[in-house]
C-alpha cells in the first residue's frame, strides 16, 4: 500500500517539492511568534508553526548518526537517546510520534535489551511502540517520510515510510525496503477544522530527565537531513520555510547546529553540554 502524498506533488524529486508548491501557496496564514520558553530535560531542536488551521505536518528526513557518551550509561544503557519526531498541540494536549533509539527485534525473536536502531512510537496519554518488523526498524542514514494528520475530529493519524536504505543498515535488514506503517490513535483535542499546531524535531533526551535541567553529555547526534517538510491545511502541503516556525533551539544554541539545504528542508546537529 502506498503512503498518501501531498497533492501528488511527492512523486517528484526530493528537494524540487518545496518549490513546486512555493508556486501556489498563497493562503493567509497567522504568522509564528519569534520565540518559545524551552521546556526542561532534552537536547533538542524545534520548528514550530502557528496556531492555526493546519491539519497536519509532513516531511522526509534521512536520518541521524548517533554518538554516545560512554561514561553516561545504567544498567539499560546509555542514558541520552536520540529521536526525531513530528508532533503537535491543540488545546494545551501535546502530542509526539515519529522515532526514537530503540531495542530491535533479533535472530531468536526477542528485543534486544541495549538499543540499536530508530523505531516507531507515538505518545497521547501514553506512550505507544511499533511493530519490531525489520522493514520498520531504521538505521543512521535510511530516508524516511513521516506523516502526522488529524482528519477526523479527536484523533491523529501517523504514517511512516521507508524511503530507501542507507548503508548502515546490518544484514538482515539491508534488503527490507517495503516498510510502511500507519496508525490513528486518540488526540482529543485534535481535528480538522481545530485551531492547532504542529512541529518537528529533532532531540537528544535524557533519561530521567524529564521536566528537569539537562545533565552535561559528550553525546551527539550528526547530520539529520530534513530533505522537504510541508505543513498541511487538508490535501494542500505548504512549505515549511523558516518564515513559517519558531525555531527553537534547546537549551540554547550553542548545541544546535543548522545548515539550510533548500527552501524547505536543512540539516541539524545536536551537541551535549560537555564538550570532547
Amino acid at each position: 500500500m502506498e503512503l498518501p502524498t501531498i497533492s501528488g506533488l511527492l512523486r517528484l524529486p526530493l528537494f524540487l517539492n518545496c518549490f513546486a508548491l512555493n508556486l501556489w501557496t498563497a493562503l493567509a496564514e497567522v504568522a509564528p511568534p519569534n520565540s518559545l520558553p524551552c521546556f526542561p530535560g532534552a537536547y533538542y531542536r524545534k520548528a514550530v508553526s502557528s496556531f492555526d488551521l493546519w491539519t497536519g505536518i509532513e516531511g522526509v528526513i534521512t536520518l541521524p548518526v548517533p554518538a554516545f557518551d560512554p561514561a553516561r550509561t545504567n544498567a539499560d544503557g546509555y542514558l541520552d537517546n536520540p529521536s526525531v519526531y513530528l508532533g503537535g498541540q491543540a488545546a494545551n494536549q501535546e502530542i509526539d510520534a515519529g522515532l526514537s533509539w530503540s531495542g530491535i527485534r533479533d535472530a531468536t525473536g526477542a528485543i534486544t535489551k541495549e538499543r540499536k536502531a530508530f523505531r516507531i512510537f507515538w505518545r497521547n496519554e501514553k506512550w505507544h511502540t511499533g511493530p519490531a518488523q525489520p522493514e520498520l526498524t531504521f538505521f543512521p542514514g535510511d530516508t524516511v517520510r513521516l506523516r502526522c494528520e488529524t482528519r477526523e475530529r479527536g484523533t491523529l493519524k501517523l504514517f511512516v515510510q521507508l524511503v530507501a536504505r542507507g548503508d548502515r543498515a546490518p544484514e538482515g535488514f539491508r534488503d527490507k525496503t517495503n516498510g510502511l506503517f500507519q496508525t490513528e490513535f486518540r488526540a482529543a483535542n485534535f481535528g480538522p477544522e481545530q485551531t492547532q499546531q504542529f512541529k518537528r524535531v529533532n532531540a537528544i533526551d535524557q533519561v530521567g530527565r524529564e521536566g528537569k535541567s539537562v545533565e552535561a553529555t559528550g553525546s551527539k547526534i550528526l547530520r539529520a537531513t530534513w530533505r522537504e517538510v510541508f505543513l498541511l491545511r487538508g490535501t494542500n502541503g505548504i512549505p515549511m520555510t523558516p518564515e513559517k516556525f519558531t525555531d527553537m533551539r534547546c537549551p540554547n544554541g550553542q548545541h544546535i547546529e543548522v545548515e539550510k539545504i533548500n527552501e524547505c528542508g536543512e540539516r541539524v546537529s545536536i551537541f551535549g553540554g560537555r564538550k570532547e
